[in-house]
């Protein structure tokens, strides 16, 4: 199915009349961010990422929460803590060890330890951000939903879809990830006989065109740096990095 992709010409009633609204997905160019100060600070020049410069300026006694991609416990990956130097200590022997483990930074609350502003600008078309307003609205909870992924080669997630079946947007700053998404209702087909989703549906074969299938509808594509994805609500989606 053709992929649609939006420009920085695109204005904010195009993206809500045309994907918004419907709840479609879509894929933004890389002009949506080609100013974006994120894209030259965690780039090094060989075009790789530089995760020295992510991880600059956090305490050492800080914790990050990393998921083991060689693992899946009741469907999800397994999760340690490691501090700042830990990681980046694995991610400069990870080709030593990637038989061992494949781990994928995620979830990181990047931005409250650092100003937002510093490194990238909301595009227009997501300014109206309903859950993050609500949640720097509310006292009771310090809590955000802004994240920073970070992680090598052969790295993913599995299949889900976002929390509190809200909408999303995600930039990829570096690096190659390649995205499959379905519509709402598809993944009922994917479904085993006990009615659970498979965590990882890359070698199932599926319905690429408006065609008359029992095969689940997928859009399968590649996001390059600098693009960003609209992921509508209920759209169940598994994301894995193709190059970082």
């Amino acid at each position: 199915m053709a992929i649609p992709v939006l420009t920085s010409q695109s204005t904010y009633a195009d993206f809500y009349v045309n994907f918004l609204l419907p709840n479609k997905f879509c894929l933004f160019s890389d002009e949506l961010t080609v100013n974006w100060p994120a894209r030259r600070l965690w780039t090094q020049p060989n075009g790789t990422v530089n995760i020295g410069a992510l991880l600059e300026g956090f305490k050492e006694d800080g914790s990050l929460c990393v998921a083991d991609c060689r693992r899946l416990e009741f469907g999800a990956h397994p999760t340690l803590n490691l501090s700042p130097s830990e990681y980046l200590s694995y991610w400069k022997s990870r080709k030593r060890h990637e038989d061992e483990q494949l781990l994928y930074l995620k979830d990181w609350h990047y931005f409250r330890g650092h100003e937002p502003a510093l490194f990238f600008t909301t595009p227009v078309h997501f300014s109206s951000d309903w859950l993050n307003e609500f949640f720097a609205f509310r006292t009771d909870v310090d809590d955000d939903f802004k994240f920073v992924y970070a992680g090598p080669k052969g790295t993913w997630t599995p299949l889900h879809s976002d929390v509190y079946r809200s909408y999303s947007w995600s930039v990829n700053v570096v690096g190659v990830k390649r995205w499959w998404m379905f519509p709402p209702g598809e993944e009922k087909k994917l479904l085993s006989t006990q009615g659970h989703l498979p965590p990882d549906i890359r070698d199932r074969q599926f319905a690429f065109q408006d065609e008359d299938s029992d095969l689940p509808r997928c859009y399968c594509f590649d996001q390059f740096p600098g693009q960003a994805v609209f992921v509508p609500s209920g759209w169940y989606h598994e994301v894995l990095n193709l190059v970082c």
